[in-house]
């Protein structure tokens, strides 16, 4: 959302900085995944080392490096002025955005040699938190959260909120729309009544 905030809606900008920060993401994975090789390689990780029937117990060229985001829905209603739940619009708009995000992280997976997938799962601090920081900077009145004052959120482990009024038809094929291009992982958390 913040990005969407910065870009004050225009699509141009927007995909512009989503890029900027996805090249920033994959080098930091990139980096990170390189120390772990090393300090394995130097024996100062010999619980992921250990061998296990001949085999390493951690095999990191299987690890995925997972780019996950939060917030969605929140920069899709900022950039299209509806939630997922609502409008047609904001469906197509969530895919063209994840789609580029999923093109983005295989090519530099394809480039990089490195299993880097992209996941929607939960990270609820992250999804409270980022909610916060913006609420900080833009204030309450120019912000778009899910949750209360007390702890404002935003959509983090599904793509439509849970709060949203959906039936649960609508909801499954909503969700079920982004599962093909989250090869890092989403959850489709249904609630049921008592």
């Amino acid at each position: 959302p913040r990005l969407a905030y910065e870009a004050k809606g225009r699509k141009n900008p927007f995909f512009k900085k989503i890029n900027d920060y996805l090249t920033t993401t994959i080098a930091a994975l990139t980096v990170k995944y390189q120390e772990i090789e090393e300090r394995m390689k130097g024996a100062l990780l010999p619980t992921l080392t250990h061998k296990v029937a001949g085999d390493s117990y951690f095999r990191i060229q299987n690890a995925p490096l997972l780019v996950e985001f939060v917030g969605l829905n929140e920069a899709t209603k900022i950039m299209i002025g509806e939630q997922l739940h609502e409008d047609r619009r904001a469906i197509d708009f969530a895919l063209r955005l994840v789609e580029y995000i999923a093109s983005t992280v295989k090519e530099h997976s394809q480039k990089s040699g490195l299993r880097i997938v992209i996941s929607q799962s939960a990270n609820n601090y992250a999804a409270q938190h980022l909610a916060e920081l913006d609420i900080e900077k833009y204030g309450w009145n120019n912000v778009f959260v899910q949750g209360t004052k007390e702890s404002p959120n935003y959509t983090a482990l599904t793509t439509v909120p849970i709060e949203a009024e959906v039936t649960l038809k609508d909801r499954m094929d909503i969700e079920s729309s982004f599962h093909p291009l989250l090869t890092g992982g989403h959850l489709t958390l249904i609630e049921l009544d008592e």
